[in-house]
């Protein structure tokens, strides 16, 4: 067993090597769903899907997967969770909003999806296709990839 007590020593700093993080997303709450296109009590009809969702903080580990495998989510579920989450990013700490892409969940033939029921290929990838004209709209929003994500933080430069 591990002891949950220990200090652990920090992970050491390796020259080069970069860790970007998979942040969490987070279900609108009931007051907050109507916003973003989905009807009240979304949290609790995740919970009926999974019964280890928390619907008090409606947090999932942030992976395309997650949303769409384990939770079964509709094009407009899936939207109203990843839009909401990077306004928790984007009107809080503006920390970069990282999103975690499985490119065989948006080809009809590289997986067997049969169970998965609320969403087909075709919804999830135009659910990205909203997503990125959503996030283009907003004059202070980038999206890069990994490596310019890095290139940025080594030089930051402002917008």
């Amino acid at each position: 067993l591990m002891n949950r007590n220990h200090d652990y020593p920090q992970i050491a700093s390796h020259s080069g090597i970069w860790e970007i993080p998979l942040y969490v997303f987070i279900v609108p709450p009931d007051n907050e769903c109507e916003n973003y296109g989905v009807p009240s009590g979304l949290r609790n009809k995740l919970k009926k899907r999974d019964d280890k969702f928390d619907v008090k903080s409606g947090k999932i580990s942030g992976l395309d997967y997650n949303l769409w495998v384990i939770y079964d989510m509709t094009k407009d579920e899936f939207l109203a969770t990843v839009k909401y989450s990077f306004d928790k990013h984007f009107y809080g700490n503006r920390a970069p909003f990282t999103l975690g892409l499985h490119p065989f969940l948006y080809h009809p033939e590289s997986w067997s999806q049969d169970h998965i029921t609320a969403s087909n290929s075709d919804d999830r990838k135009l659910a990205l296709k909203e997503l990125v004209e959503h996030f283009l709209s907003i004059p202070q929003v980038r999206l890069v990839s990994s490596i310019e994500l890095i290139n940025w933080l080594e030089q930051p430069e402002g917008l």
